[in-house]
């Protein structure tokens, strides 16, 4: 059983006793005091879950006709469309490497270590 209803069950328990303890000790003004008081909570319930109701608009309902046009949306895990990518031209001039990477390392000042 859920603790939601052993709460609701342990509550209606609770009532029943003190019920049956009232009407024994014959102590009038006692009951009707808890059965207002009982009434009372209720009505309060009831008020707040208008209240609730009320502050309740269309953006915080799931679903709802509001849209947030700022939300980002994640892309599809499926594609409606297969794009081929462009193939690259990859040929290289092996002379014009070679001589790129000559000037590199003349450019390059490489001191020993033990020269210093």
């Amino acid at each position: 059983m859920s603790s939601r209803w052993a709460r609701k069950l342990d509550y209606f328990r609770e009532r029943a006793v003190n019920a049956i303890w009232m009407v024994k000790k014959g102590d009038l003004r006692l009951i009707l005091k808890s059965i207002f008081l009982e009434i009372h909570y209720r009505m309060e319930d009831v008020r707040e879950w208008i209240r609730l109701a009320r502050l309740l608009d269309d953006n915080q309902v799931e679903g709802s006709s509001y849209v947030n046009r700022r939300k980002i949306i994640p892309p599809s895990p499926c594609p409606t469309g297969r794009v081929m990518p462009k193939s690259l031209h990859t040929a290289v001039e092996p002379d014009r490497v070679a001589s790129e990477l000559k000037s590199i390392i003349s450019s390059l000042d490489v001191r020993d270590r033990h020269s210093l």
